[in-house]
């Protein structure tokens, strides 16, 4: 259970992504909650018609725009680029607990205790907004594995593979024997290859989280925090104080490996003469 809350969460990354979310739980609550008034909401307040449509609708629009300020604006105060499963599991939870709360103050009875009101606010808010957010996280998942096959998928003439950016727009196409590295750097990727037998890079909008999810089954894997490289363009692994460090071909550079990715470098570590 550790192992699968530590692993990335690769989903709602980027805008594109995120707007999907907000979008889907829009449409899908306004048209839900008017079709089928769960929890009698309908019953709620003495209205019909046009002014109850107005009224359930609003509960998606709250919920929507909550969610839009926690993914677009609080993520990039606290400077959260990428969840691994443990945190985006808080980070729902808090958002239903916000919105809760916003619907507590609107909806909410100020003659009752505010415990028994908030619990009952949480408990409609929870059951309401999971099924469309994730519903929502399946769709983005179905389209994000299909944008890994065709970013993955090799054209028969050229034989080129697509790094693309946060948007899954691809930004560069090379061979894939061409990559070295690549290395983070902000909310861009600095993906270094070779071409014409000359080193070059080029700096791509993009998480390394999220190229990692894509090219998990290759020859390209995280070492560091910073740093993927291509296990095929390492010349000579060298430990020094412990710690063990990667030379890759072509360059001068020297990749470190994190104590957190030895593993994942095993065999590499153990034919290093002790």
């Amino acid at each position: 259970m550790k192992h699968f809350l530590s692993q990335s969460f690769t989903l709602l990354n980027n805008p594109k992504q995120k707007l999907i979310l907000i979008s889907f739980c829009f449409g899908f609550g306004i048209i839900f909650v008017n079709i089928f008034h769960p929890f009698n909401i309908n019953l709620w307040r003495n209205d019909s018609g046009i002014q109850q449509f107005l009224r359930l609708s609003s509960f998606s629009l709250i919920a929507s725009v909550i969610i839009a300020v926690s993914q677009f604006l609080v993520r990039n105060v606290v400077r959260i680029i990428s969840f691994n499963r443990l945190v985006f599991l808080f980070w729902f939870m808090g958002e239903i607990i916000v919105i809760a709360f916003i619907f507590y103050l609107i909806y909410g009875s100020s003659n009752a205790p505010f415990l028994r009101e908030y619990l009952l606010a949480f408990r409609y808010t929870l059951l309401g907004i999971s099924l469309p957010y994730f519903i929502g996280l399946l769709f983005i998942s179905s389209m994000e594995k299909k944008d890994k096959e065709l970013v993955l998928s090799s054209d028969n003439k050229t034989g080129l593979i697509g790094i693309p950016d946060e948007n899954g727009v691809v930004k560069l196409s090379l061979v894939f024997s061409n990559i070295l590295y690549i290395e983070s750097a902000d909310n861009y990727i600095s993906v270094h290859y070779v071409d014409n037998e000359k080193t070059k890079h080029i700096l791509i909008r993009n998480t390394l989280k999220t190229i990692e999810s894509i090219f998990e089954n290759t020859s390209l894997k995280r070492c560091h925090r910073s740093y993927m490289i291509n296990l095929d363009k390492i010349k000579m692994a060298q430990k020094k104080s412990g710690r063990l460090y990667l030379h890759i071909k072509n360059t001068e550079t020297i990749i470190p490996v994190s104590r957190n990715y030895t593993t994942a470098f095993q065999s590499i570590i153990s034919s290093i003469p002790k």
